[in-house]
């Protein structure tokens, strides 16, 4: 996000320090989501990376994996849509 953007609650901006994550590039409605997550899970599972321990939703906002929206869901059809999927790697 380029600095100085500004949010109305509920939303915040918080600021993640650069580290390396898994990455998943969902093409299509955010239904699909899913699937990349599952993508990710065996991913990791068959060529070994190590995800960012979690505890749960109060871990550092650093270790919980996040979606990057590439497109505007307001101004985009549902199966155009772009979203980078991100793990987290410890």
């Amino acid at each position: 996000m380029p600095a100085g953007t500004a949010v109305e609650a509920p939303l915040e901006v918080h600021e993640v320090p650069e580290q390396q994550v898994v990455m998943a590039r969902v093409e299509g409605p955010f239904t699909l989501i899913v699937g990349a997550h599952a993508g990710i899970e065996e991913f990791v599972a068959a060529e070994g990376p190590v995800p960012a321990e979690r505890h749960g939703l109060d871990d550092p906002i650093e270790r919980l994996g996040f979606n990057r929206s590439l497109s505007d869901p307001s101004q985009t059809a549902p199966e155009d849509l772009l979203t980078e999927v991100c793990v987290p790697l410890a």
